[in-house]
């Protein structure tokens, strides 16, 4: 995160929250900016039919939500919430007035380029995430997908595996992928049968990530 960031947000406290603890709101009108001290935030919606969905995994050093505040020039446009921000470990939140939030970008215009510049490859991400859960129709292929997302972002090498931070229940992994609980238990099964993955404790491990790649091939 830039220095001079860095240096604003210092100004404001740190909130703890727990595993599961909704942050945001898609009713309120908190006019707030939350960044990611340590930790995981999940993004997620319910839709008409009364499923759960989860849009997005944050990290360490990304913030939210960011998207009432961005517009085709400026950070001023403010869009409606439509997603709950819960937390999915412990995680360290600094969060920040908007207006004030707002008023620093005018100072360093150079840090609104690149939060936009992020803010572009994050959406980039999430198409390429919608698209390919929209038109394959391969459980087992969108598990592998998923896992491979997770390995190459959130993942750290350790004794001889990728072990994927932070560790998610079956059925978190079934909002991401948009199946239910039990297929996606059945798919890690196949991949632990391969060799490919290692479960302990909700906490999952890939030999390597080439071969997701070369399951997805198949």
């Amino acid at each position: 995160m830039e220095n001079d960031l860095l240096q604003f947000l210092a100004k404001y406290p740190i909130r703890t929250y727990g595993r599961g603890q909704v942050i945001v709101r898609p009713e309120l009108e908190e006019q707030r900016i939350f960044f990611i001290s340590s930790g995981f935030v999940r993004v997620h919606t319910i839709t008409e039919e009364g499923n759960e969905f989860s849009a997005a995994l944050l990290g360490q050093g990304m913030y939210f939500p960011i998207f009432r505040y961005v517009s085709d020039t400026t950070f001023t446009k403010r869009l409606p919430i439509k997603y709950y921000y819960s937390a999915l470990s412990e995680t360290k939140i600094t969060s920040v007035s908007g207006t004030d939030f707002i008023h620093f970008l005018s100072t360093k215009p150079h840090i609104a380029t690149e939060m936009s510049d992020s803010y572009q490859r994050n959406m980039r991400l999430l198409q390429s995430k919608l698209e390919f859960m929209t038109y394959t129709h391969s459980a087992y292929k969108k598990v592998c997908y998923f896992l491979l997302f997770l390995g190459k972002k959130f993942g750290e090498e350790a004794d001889n595996t990728i072990r994927i931070i932070p560790s998610l229940t079956h059925k978190e992994i079934s909002t991401f992928v948009g199946l239910s609980r039990e297929s996606v238990s059945h798919q890690l099964s196949i991949l632990k049968k391969k060799n490919v993955l290692r479960e302990f404790r909700q906490t999952l491990s890939l030999k390597r990530l080439q071969l997701l790649e070369d399951e997805m091939r198949k």
